[in-house]
């Protein structure tokens, strides 16, 4: 089950790796920077040490913030469904076990998909690898009166 060639859905983002290593490479030019200044040219810790400083707390937490975005991937296996968040926890459940399917549409087209279970609440957008196969899954493999459809940020139901 655990083996990911054998998911008969997998569902991930794509392009988030080249942003995250932008940012990985400024922070670590700025901790480069910090070293040299301080270290090894000896300078006055000053104003410019603070500017660096924070700097390189900005550009850490922007990678953490993009990467908890678009780190995350569901995998179908079957009627089991497993949800791994970017921080290496894993979740599953069956799709009995689903509570509810909100699906948000955008100009005629579903834009999101949330699953909520007993202990998840999980969003997928539709910028991930594989977004319509899921989408045609949880239509086929969920009870009709668990899903709903939503204009995207209103409460206004539309059909699917």
């Amino acid at each position: 089950m655990n083996n990911r060639h054998k998911a008969d859905i997998m569902i991930y983002s794509k392009g988030y790796f080249p942003l995250v290593a932008f940012f990985l490479f400024l922070f670590l030019l700025t901790l480069t920077s910090m070293i040299y200044g301080y270290i090894i040219e000896k300078d006055d810790v000053g104003f410019y040490f603070f500017l660096l400083a924070l700097f390189m707390i900005i550009l850490g937490g922007t990678m953490v913030f993009i990467y908890s975005l678009y780190g995350s991937r569901l995998l179908v296996y079957g009627n089991v469904i497993e949800v791994r968040r970017w921080y290496g926890i894993k979740k599953t459940f069956d799709i009995k076990s689903i509570y509810n399917v909100i699906f948000e549409k955008s100009n005629n087209k579903i834009v999101s998909i949330q699953i909520i279970t007993e202990n998840s609440n999980d969003k997928f957008f539709d910028e991930k690898v594989d977004f319509e196969r899921l989408k045609e899954y949880l239509i086929d493999n969920v009870e009709k009166d668990k899903i709903k459809c939503y204009l995207l940020g209103t409460k206004k139901e539309m059909s699917i």
